[in-house]
């Protein structure tokens, strides 16, 4: 996703990877994202196949696209929705609705 505030978002992923100690895989994108980080625990990818790199990751946050949504949940893994726009809403709230679900609904 495109971000008007690049800098902010970077401040915002050095934060996450300084304060949880997790190791992260962030993709530039197209928000051109140029984190500097000088953690071995950050891997700053340009395009990447999602279906490939999914079922390697333990959890994915993401925009919400309906792409990215459907390749998560194909992966069978935790996903985090952060909307930006448009139906990434939909996704995210749909994703939470999923969630809680339960057998017997």
């Amino acid at each position: 996703m495109t971000n008007p505030s690049m800098q902010r978002m970077n401040r915002i992923l050095n934060d996450a990877v300084y304060k949880s100690g997790l190791r992260f895989v962030i993709s530039k994108g197209w928000a051109g994202l140029g984190l500097q980080s000088e953690s071995s625990n950050v891997m700053v990818v340009n395009n990447v196949s999602h279906s490939k790199l999914f079922p390697k990751m333990s959890a994915i946050v993401h925009h919400g696209g309906a792409g990215t949504t459907l390749t998560a949940a194909r992966a069978g893994k935790p996903q985090i929705i952060v909307p930006h726009m448009i139906d990434q809403y939909y996704w995210g709230e749909r994703v939470c609705q999923l969630k809680f679900r339960t057998s017997s609904d």
